[in-house]
């Protein structure tokens, strides 16, 4: 995880500091933050014009490729390392050249979020302790796609969703040698981490204080149920989206009010992000849009850079969305936007907008940091609506655009379960501004002639709220993956290293399933990894196909069923019951795992 974070790192910094000139100073937390995204971004842009142009992706061309443009890159940086600009989505984005040099950096600013990036970094490392293939059968899904894409050294140009998790994926599997479980269970982690740096990134726009950012990340990563959840859930392409999405945010907003920025930044973010999740580029979208009407509507025409009348904000954000759009939906005609994917839930119309969802996730887990929410918003209401339009119309204009593409286009662009996701960011964000407001109130205590406290003792105060928040978070927090859907046992590994010493290479395994929402037949055990841990063919039958096992077998050269560790209740599933006694025989045998030899003639 060291070396993806010092490759991606490295290869963003060095890109966008040739792509916006050379940068004043600036905290170093927001160059690692920046970098590391911008290195995602980069990279699943480059490898969607490898694709396009039908350029092999291959180790070798991978290696030359990025190589060149880095060479390319420094070369322009030292030609034009004289020239002045700003980077876009810092703090200081939009502060004047004498205020920046002006203010002193404290080390807590630079030690708190890279101290508690690594923090993550081990904790995300022993979840996976005793866990050797990607989770649940959205893992299996992304290793088998990315088992081919390597095979062909090729991902499918119109395949679009999720092309920039499997660009990033196929790019470490190449360079790393990783082979394809390995490659989606690391990058899944490394991504997990990466998504709570990205945050604090995003949150100190908003949250001045750096021990309030810090407890929104520490709330965000380490106690809210997502996004650390979607590990579990192998949902890795809409990690990745929630990692480029803040940096796409603050670039778009900067770019569009007017701050100093160049445009080729929050353009390869957001091309990045829609080539990665469509349903992050709608929140993103809805994002915008809330700012816009803020902006043209609401804003005010004050500080040192003065914003841009409303019809220069609307040029701005229209031209941005249609060059992105333009990218996306290249040669994606006849290609359906909806996500090509069995496991995806169906919309059911009798949740309406979807609050049935919400009520019972935070009742059943989050329940009070949403009370912690609701409360900074009604607090919002009556004392301070500046930032209401991203703690509150921003995820009501999300579920809006939602209910809308329900109605209207009946697609899974972004389903009410991806906005339950999203709200971690709203949330925490919230509950950051809220612990802000109190040690401002703390502060103002201090100015107090009545009941004075000093500022060493209230920075040490808030430290200790602080490591007190990380230790209820880590114990709070899994340790480790979450075991319901783990389909990989310590038994099914046991039952692999038999079937790798004790059948022939080319033996069949016949393996259970379930039904995904499309009705598409996908594994419910450990089975389905027997190809990528043993090399043995696996046989999935089609519905209806098992009415008789032994002519199936026969048909289909099957010699063993695989019968794990089983978690679904689908009624097509495989039973041993289902065999008649004659037809098989019980050669591998423990509590959770069978795999018995057909004797069918």
């Amino acid at each position: 995880m060291i070396e993806l974070t010092v490759a991606f790192g490295g290869l963003g910094f060095v890109l966008i500091l040739s792509s916006v000139g050379n940068v004043p100073p600036l905290r170093s937390f927001e160059y690692f933050g920046m970098s590391i995204a911008f290195g995602l971004a980069i990279v699943v842009c480059f490898i969607w014009g490898l694709s396009f142009l039908d350029f092999p992706l291959t180790r070798i061309n991978l290696s030359i490729a990025l190589l060149s443009g880095v060479a390319v890159s420094l070369g322009w940086l030292l030609k034009t390392r004289n020239r002045g600009s700003y980077l876009a989505g810092t703090i200081e984005s939009n502060v004047e050249p004498k205020q920046l040099t002006s203010k002193r950096l404290q080390p807590i600013e630079i030690l708190l979020p890279i101290s508690l990036f690594f923090i993550l970094l081990v904790l995300r490392l022993i979840q996976i302790r005793n866990v050797f293939v990607p989770t649940w059968h959205e893992g299996l899904i992304h290793a088998s796609r990315l088992q081919e894409f390597a095979n062909q050294s090729a991902i499918p140009f119109d395949r679009l969703d999720p092309f920039g998790f499997y660009a990033i994926a196929l790019v470490i599997n190449s360079v790393w040698r990783l082979p394809p479980p390995q490659a989606i269970l690391l990058l899944g982690q490394w991504l997990s981490a990466v998504c709570g740096l990205i945050f604090y990134f995003f949150v100190r726009r908003y949250v001045r204080n750096v021990y309030a950012a810090g407890l929104s990340l520490v709330i965000y990563s380490c106690t809210l149920l997502f996004p650390t959840q979607l590990i579990s859930w192998g949902h890795y392409p809409y990690l990745l989206g929630l990692v480029l999405l803040p940096p796409a945010i603050l670039s778009s907003q900067d770019w569009i009010s007017g701050h100093k920025t160049n445009f080729w930044v929050p353009f390869i973010f957001v091309a990045a992000l829609g080539l990665t999740h469509y349903g992050s580029l709608l929140v993103w979208f809805s994002y915008i849009l809330v700012f816009i009407i803020k902006e043209t509507v609401f804003g005010k025409r004050s500080g040192p850079i003065p914003l841009r009348e409303p019809k220069t904000i609307l040029i701005h954000s229209v031209l941005l969305i249609l060059s992105t759009a333009i990218v996306i939906f290249s040669r994606s005609f006849g290609y359906s936007i909806v996500h090509h994917n069995p496991l995806r839930i169906s919309f059911d119309p009798s949740l309406g907008l979807g609050s049935p969802y919400v009520y019972r996730l935070f009742r059943a887990h989050d329940g009070f940091f949403l009370i912690l929410w609701i409360i900074w918003v009604l607090w919002s209401v009556a004392r301070q609506r500046k930032l209401l339009y991203i703690t509150l119309f921003w995820p009501l204009t999300a579920l809006i655009l939602i209910w809308i593409q329900y109605q209207v286009a009946k697609s899974l662009v972004l389903t009410y379960i991806d906005l339950i996701v999203f709200l971690a960011i709203p949330l925490a964000l919230s509950i950051g501004l809220l612990a802000q407001k109190l040690m401002q109130l703390l502060i103002k205590l201090d100015s107090s002639s009545t009941q004075p406290l000093s500022r060493h003792r209230l920075k040490g105060h808030l430290s200790i709220l602080l490591i007190l928040a990380m230790v209820v978070g880590i114990f709070s927090g899994p340790l480790s993956i979450d075991q319901s859907t783990t389909l990989v046992t310590d038994e099914d590994i046991l039952a692999m290293q038999w079937t790798r010493t004790s059948t022939a290479k080319d033996s069949g395994f016949l393996i259970r399933t379930i039904s995904g929402s499309d009705s598409t037949l996908i594994p419910s055990d450990g089975g389905g990894w027997i190809t990528f841990l043993t090399g043995r063919r696996t046989i999935i039958p089609e519905m209806g196909e098992l009415y008789d096992v032994c002519d199936f077998a026969l048909e289909h050269n099957v010699n063993y069923v695989y019968f794990g560790k089983q978690r679904g209740k689908d009624p097509f599933d495989l039973r041993l019951s289902d065999l008649n006694l004659d037809s098989y025989t019980v050669v591998y045998g423990t509590p959770s795992v069978e795999i018995v030899s057909l004797r069918c003639q």
